[in-house]
């Protein structure tokens, strides 16, 4: 689905997000579980974080949206690394 929008709308799919370390399922944790369990479980790899990324824009693709926790998480990790100027998700399911 993002690989055929980012042909017609002419934006590149690059995965700038990689997981660090293992999580539990995040389905069955309460919010404040949930949120410490993502905490600092992603990491923006070395081949990117030299990349003189200027006003980014960039679109967070997660599979279920419950409480948010992952794409804040994600959204966190991108702010600290590029000069940001919009975050977007998508998803496919709320939960």
């Amino acid at each position: 689905m993002v690989r055929q929008s980012s042909n017609r709308k002419r934006f590149r799919i690059r995965y700038l997000l990689n997981r660090v370390r293992h999580t539990v399922r995040q389905a069955h944790l309460d919010r404040e579980r949930r949120l410490d369990n993502l905490s600092g479980a992603f990491s923006v790899p070395a081949r990117y974080q030299k990349l003189p990324i200027k006003r980014a824009r960039f679109l967070i693709v997660d599979d279920v949206l419950t409480t948010g926790s992952t794409v804040s998480e994600c959204a966190a990790m991108l702010r600290q690394n590029f000069d940001t100027e919009e975050i977007a998700a998508i998803t496919v399911l709320r939960g």
